[in-house]
Protein backbone atom coordinates (compact mmCIF):
# COMPACT_ATOMS: atom_id res chain seq x y z
CA UNK A 1 0.00 0.00 0.00
CA UNK A 2 1.17 3.51 -0.85
CA UNK A 3 0.18 6.57 1.13
CA UNK A 4 0.47 9.46 -1.31
CA UNK A 5 0.67 12.94 0.21
CA UNK A 6 0.57 16.10 -1.92
CA UNK A 7 4.04 17.42 -2.81
CA UNK A 8 3.51 20.48 -0.61
CA UNK A 9 2.47 18.57 2.51
CA UNK A 10 5.80 18.54 4.36
CA UNK A 11 6.19 22.30 4.04
CA UNK A 12 2.65 23.00 5.31
CA UNK A 13 2.11 20.12 7.73
CA UNK A 14 2.03 22.62 10.62
CA UNK A 15 -0.99 24.28 9.00
CA UNK A 16 -2.79 20.96 8.65
CA UNK A 17 -2.15 20.22 12.32
CA UNK A 18 -3.51 23.64 13.30
CA UNK A 19 -6.65 23.19 11.19
CA UNK A 20 -7.28 19.69 12.52
CA UNK A 21 -8.59 18.67 9.12
CA UNK A 22 -6.99 17.27 5.98
CA UNK A 23 -8.18 15.97 2.66
CA UNK A 24 -5.59 15.29 -0.01
CA UNK A 25 -4.04 11.94 0.87
CA UNK A 26 -4.58 9.04 -1.50
CA UNK A 27 -4.25 5.45 -0.31
CA UNK A 28 -3.29 3.19 -3.19
CA UNK A 29 -3.34 -0.58 -3.10
CA UNK A 30 -3.23 -2.67 -6.27
CA UNK A 31 -5.82 -1.01 -8.53
CA UNK A 32 -7.89 0.49 -5.70
CA UNK A 33 -7.60 4.09 -4.51
CA UNK A 34 -9.11 5.66 -1.42
CA UNK A 35 -9.36 9.34 -0.45
CA UNK A 36 -10.00 9.54 3.29
CA UNK A 37 -10.82 12.77 5.09
CA UNK A 38 -8.84 13.16 8.32
CA UNK A 39 -10.08 15.07 11.37
CA UNK A 40 -8.74 15.47 14.86
CA UNK A 41 -11.36 15.09 17.62
CA UNK A 42 -11.63 18.83 18.40
CA UNK A 43 -12.17 19.86 14.77
CA UNK A 44 -14.65 17.04 14.26
CA UNK A 45 -16.68 18.20 17.27
CA UNK A 46 -16.66 21.75 15.90
CA UNK A 47 -17.77 20.58 12.42
CA UNK A 48 -20.55 18.42 13.84
CA UNK A 49 -21.85 21.22 16.08
CA UNK A 50 -21.78 23.73 13.20
CA UNK A 51 -23.54 21.43 10.75
CA UNK A 52 -26.14 20.11 13.19
CA UNK A 53 -26.87 23.68 14.23
CA UNK A 54 -27.27 24.78 10.62
CA UNK A 55 -30.45 24.68 8.57
CA UNK A 56 -29.53 21.16 7.43
CA UNK A 57 -29.69 19.83 10.97
CA UNK A 58 -27.30 16.94 10.32
CA UNK A 59 -23.66 16.07 9.64
CA UNK A 60 -22.34 13.51 7.17
CA UNK A 61 -18.82 13.00 5.86
CA UNK A 62 -17.94 10.07 3.62
CA UNK A 63 -14.61 8.32 4.19
CA UNK A 64 -14.00 10.09 7.49
CA UNK A 65 -11.07 8.99 9.64
CA UNK A 66 -10.47 10.54 13.07
CA UNK A 67 -6.89 10.64 14.34
CA UNK A 68 -5.36 12.16 17.46
CA UNK A 69 -3.34 14.69 15.43
CA UNK A 70 -3.63 15.38 11.71
CA UNK A 71 0.05 14.89 10.89
CA UNK A 72 2.09 12.48 8.79
CA UNK A 73 2.82 9.91 11.55
CA UNK A 74 -0.83 9.66 12.66
CA UNK A 75 -2.13 9.54 9.09
CA UNK A 76 0.41 6.82 8.20
CA UNK A 77 -0.51 4.78 11.29
CA UNK A 78 -4.22 5.06 10.46
CA UNK A 79 -3.55 4.11 6.82
CA UNK A 80 -1.61 1.02 7.90
CA UNK A 81 -4.43 -0.02 10.21
CA UNK A 82 -7.05 0.62 7.53
CA UNK A 83 -5.07 -1.56 5.11
CA UNK A 84 -4.80 -4.33 7.69
CA UNK A 85 -8.60 -4.24 8.04
CA UNK A 86 -9.38 -4.23 4.32
CA UNK A 87 -10.11 -0.48 4.21
CA UNK A 88 -13.34 -1.09 6.09
CA UNK A 89 -15.43 2.08 6.21
CA UNK A 90 -13.82 3.63 3.15
CA UNK A 91 -15.26 3.78 -0.35
CA UNK A 92 -13.00 3.41 -3.36
CA UNK A 93 -12.33 6.57 -5.31
CA UNK A 94 -12.83 6.54 -9.04
CA UNK A 95 -11.34 9.24 -11.19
Amino acid sequence: MNVVFPDWFDEYEWETIAKGYFVGVTLEVATARYKPVFYDPARLAQEVADEVGSSNGYFVEPNMVVVEVVDRPHIQKAADSLAAHGFEGLTQFSS
